[in-house]
């Protein structure tokens, strides 16, 4: 997630709202995974192993690389946030001093 332009960008937003959810969704996952682990102990008779909570900071880490590395380049979102598309290929022409022709 880059800052092409200083002004006016969304970034802290960002940062908030995957915060906000991975707050929201950790605890939910953590009786998700509870509740699954009881049914199959239930199911066979073998004894569930203990479950630990899941920390929000791990879901917010694995949130924030998904956005970093994937989500931030779909259409929808580079629309959402004003970003450009500058994927392709970029040719550099030069003289060889290091100044552009």
């Amino acid at each position: 997630m880059h800052d092409y332009s200083i002004d006016n960008h969304p970034k802290e937003k960002i940062l908030f709202g995957l915060a906000f959810i991975a707050i929201t969704v950790a605890p939910i996952l953590n009786v998700a995974v509870e509740t699954g682990l009881g049914a199959v102990e239930g199911l066979s008779g073998i004894p569930a192993p203990p479950v630990t909570a899941i920390p929000v900071f791990a879901l917010f880490i694995g949130l924030y690389h998904l956005f970093n590395h994937k989500l931030w380049k779909s259409a929808w979102v580079r629309k959402i946030l004003l970003v450009p598309d500058l994927n392709g290929t970029w040719l550099n022409w030069s003289n060889g001093s290091g100044h552009f022709n």
